[in-house]
């Protein structure tokens, strides 16, 4: 199997822009789920609640993923 040095440069290079990035979006996930929080209802089930917090959780993560998967910086 060869390596394609450019090709894990250009990989490398993209991890640390991902690395870089990172702390906004996290603050962006703790942002929408501080607002999920808050426009939650007294009355609104706590499983509710639970699943749209996951789904923004999944929507990070695999944002993520295609950062890293596509190199799109």
């Amino acid at each position: 199997m060869t390596v394609n040095k450019s090709e894990v440069a250009a990989f490398i290079s993209d991890l640390y822009a991902v690395e870089r990035e990172l702390p906004q979006a996290r603050q962006a996930l703790l942002t929408d789920l501080a607002k999920l929080l808050a426009e939650a209802g007294e009355h609104t089930p706590g499983l509710i609640i639970e699943a749209k917090a996951l789904r923004l959780a999944q929507n990070f993560a695999a944002n993520i993923g295609k950062r890293i998967e596509g190199g799109a910086v």
